[in-house]
């Protein structure tokens, strides 16, 4: 990761400055993770990744929010080795944003992605963190991920079950909204609870 590449204010604090990094993606549904042969910045890697495995648009195609497949369920992430050899997974991250854009768009998405690639990609105790675009992480979003437990890969496969049917948890934005069973609607995010799981396959849970 090369600080001359970021903004100063964001260099000065980001984590993973000088870690070497190699981009993948995960696509839950259908259990398939792919990670890059090695440490590479080459803008439209990630689109370049998903190809051989159709559903998919082409790319740069894929990235665009018109597009009318675009990533097709691939989530996007990238794996920075520190020099001590561990690792921090980023997976990028864009709650209620558009499914096809290739971002975890919700807590559940993300634990998923992070239950797939336990073990093959990341071990379970890798932190995992949320990235903007800019492939760094807001303080409040790691704030958060401690307070509520969510810090490694494991935590958040683990997870998985605290967002599904059932509990007391939104499972797009993560925060327990939901203690109220008539509740219908998250009253941080606005989440419909039933579209999420709808979307990954878990409504009948």
């Amino acid at each position: 990761m090369d600080a001359s590449l970021m903004r100063p204010d964001e260099a000065a604090t980001c984590r993973w400055v000088g870690c070497a990094f190699r981009k993948g993606v995960t696509h839950p549904r259908r259990g398939i993770s792919v990670i890059a042969a090695g440490d590479d910045d080459l803008s439209g890697l990630h689109g370049t990744l998903i190809q051989p495995y159709g559903g998919v648009d082409e790319t740069p195609r894929c990235y665009d929010r018109d597009a009318p497949v675009g990533f097709g369920g691939f989530v996007r992430w990238v794996r920075f080795d520190r020099p001590d050899g561990r690792a921090i997974l980023g997976i990028d991250w864009s709650p209620g944003d558009l499914p096809t854009i290739g971002v975890g768009t919700s807590a559940l998405e993300v634990a998923l992605v992070a239950r797939a690639i336990f073990r093959c990609i990341a071990r379970g105790d890798a932190e995992l963190a949320l990235l903007t675009p800019r492939m760094t992480e807001e303080e409040i979003m790691r704030e958060w991920r401690s307070s509520e437990g969510l810090v490694t890969v494991q935590n958040w496969s683990d997870a998985v079950g605290r967002f599904s049917p059932g509990t007391d948890f939104c499972p797009a934005c993560g925060q327990r909204t939901f203690s109220d069973p008539t509740y219908r609607f998250c009253h941080q995010c606005g989440a419909d609870p039933h579209h999420v799981w709808r979307h990954h396959g878990l409504e009948t849970l």
